[in-house]
C-alpha cells in the first residue's frame, strides 16, 4: 500500500504538492473548488500531517510563538483553545509565553520565544505602540491580534458596531441612564477604543445623555470591575443599566452587585461583549453580544499562514486574490449575535 503523504494526496487530488501545502497552511491562494478537492482526499485517506517531520524535511521549526498577558482572562483562554486547534490542523506547533506588565518584561518574553527558533511571533495581548514597534523592527515575522494584517479595517468596524447594537438594545428596553465600563487604548485605533466609540455613538443617536460620572475608564479585568463598579452605583445619577466592554468585566460587575443585594435584572441590567462560556455560569446568565470565535481564529491563522507562506515562484496553481476575495475572508466576522440570557430587562416605570 502506498504511503499516505503529501505527494500521495497531491496525486489523488490531481494537483502539485505545493498546492496541497498551501491548502494545509490555509493560505487561501487556490480556488475553492481545488481546495475542497484536496480536503476530500485528505478526509478519505485520513491524512494527518506531522509538524515535526515536516520541519525536519524543510529545515524549518514549524513552531509559532504566542505571547499572552500573564494575567489571562476567560477571553484569552477561549481564544487560545481555538487558535491551538487551528494552528495544529495547519501542521504547526505552538509555544506559549506569558508577558508580565512593563516594556522590559515584554522584551524578555519575546527574546525567550526567539531562542526557541519560532518561525513567527503572534501577540495576543494588547500592546503599547512602543512594544509593537519593537517587534516590527526586529522581525517581519510578527502578527498582532488587532492589526490590519489580520482584519484590514474590519476589526474596529465590527467591534464598534457590536457595542452600538448592545447599547441600542438597552435603550430599546427603556433605559435612559446607562453606565459603562471600558478599558483604555493608548493608540485609539484598536478594538478597545472602537467599543467605547460605539457606546457613545448609540447614546448620541437616541438622545440619551453620556454621563461621565457613571462611566469607568481603564478597567480591563474582572477584579478591577468588581472593585470599581461601586462608584457607579453610588453616583447621584443612579443608572438602570451598565454596558461592559467585555464579558469579563460584566461578570466582575455582576459579582459586586449581587454581593450588595442589588438584583439583576430587576434593579439594574448588565450586558457584556464577547460571548465567553463563563457567562453562562452566572445567575442570572449574562446577556451578551457574542462574537464568532471560530471565525476569528480562522482569520488569525490564515493571516499567520500568509506571512509564512511558500515563495510566489511555487504558486503555479494560485488563484489571484482580488479585492472581493479579501473582503469575503472577513465575512464571518460580522456575525456577532445578541444572546438574551437573563441579565437585562425592561426598565421599571416609576
Amino acid at each position: 500500500m502506498d504511503t499516505v503523504n503529501i505527494d500521495f494526496i497531491a496525486k489523488k487530488a490531481g494537483c502539485s504538492p505545493a498546492t496541497v501545502s498551501r491548502v494545509l497552511n490555509k493560505s487561501k491562494r487556490v480556488s475553492s473548488e481545488l481546495e475542497q478537492r484536496v480536503y476530500d482526499v485528505i478526509a478519505k485517506y485520513d491524512y494527518h500531517p506531522n509538524a515535526m517531520a515536516r520541519g525536519l524535511a524543510t529545515k524549518r521549526s514549524r513552531l509559532i510563538g504566542i505571547i499572552f498577558p500573564e494575567q489571562m482572562n476567560q477571553y484569552h483562554l477561549y481564544l487560545l483553545q481555538c487558535l491551538n486547534t487551528r494552528i495544529t490542523e495547519a501542521g504547526y506547533n505552538v509555544s506559549m509565553a506569558f508577558a508580565k506588565e512593563g516594556y522590559e518584561n515584554f522584551i524578555r518574553t519575546y527574546e525567550r520565544l526567539q531562542e526557541q527558533n519560532v518561525e513567527l511571533v503572534f501577540c495576543a495581548k494588547e500592546t503599547s505602540k512602543k512594544e509593537e514597534e519593537l517587534l516590527r523592527s526586529r522581525s517581519r515575522q510578527t502578527c498582532f491580534f488587532d492589526s490590519n494584517e489580520v482584519w484590514e479595517d474590519h476589526w474596529a468596524e465590527v467591534n464598534e458596531k457590536a457595542i452600538y447594537e448592545a447599547t441600542s438594545y438597552l435603550i430599546g428596553l427603556g433605559h435612559r441612564v446607562i453606565g459603562g465600563i471600558f478599558a483604555e487604548d493608548e493608540r485609539q485605533t484598536g478594538f478597545i477604543a472602537a467599543r467605547k466609540r460605539g457606546f457613545q455613538m448609540a447614546l448620541k443617536k437616541y438622545g440619551v445623555p453620556y454621563i461621565d460620572d457613571i462611566v469607568l475608564h481603564n478597567v480591563s479585568t474582572m477584579r478591577e470591575a468588581n472593585k470599581r463598579v461601586g462608584s457607579i452605583m453610588h453616583s447621584a445619577y443612579k443608572p438602570t443599566a451598565i454596558v461592559c466592554y467585555s464579558d469579563e468585566t460584566a461578570i466582575g460587575a455582576m459579582m459586586y452587585l449581587m454581593q450588595q443585594g442589588i438584583k439583576i435584572p430587576e434593579d439594574i441590567s448588565v450586558i457584556g461583549l464577547d460571548g465567553i462560556p463563563f457567562g453562562d455560569c452566572m445567575t442570572p446568565r449574562l446577556t451578551t453580544m457574542a462574537f464568532p470565535m471560530d471565525a476569528y481564529a480562522d482569520a488569525l491563522v490564515r493571516a499567520i499562514m500568509e506571512i509564512l507562506e511558500l515563495p510566489k515562484k511555487e504558486a503555479c496553481e494560485e488563484e489571484k486574490e482580488t479585492t472581493e476575495n479579501r473582503k469575503s475572508r472577513h465575512y464571518g466576522l460580522k456575525g456577532f449575535q445578541l444572546l438574551e440570557k437573563g441579565s437585562c430587562a425592561e426598565r421599571k416605570q416609576n
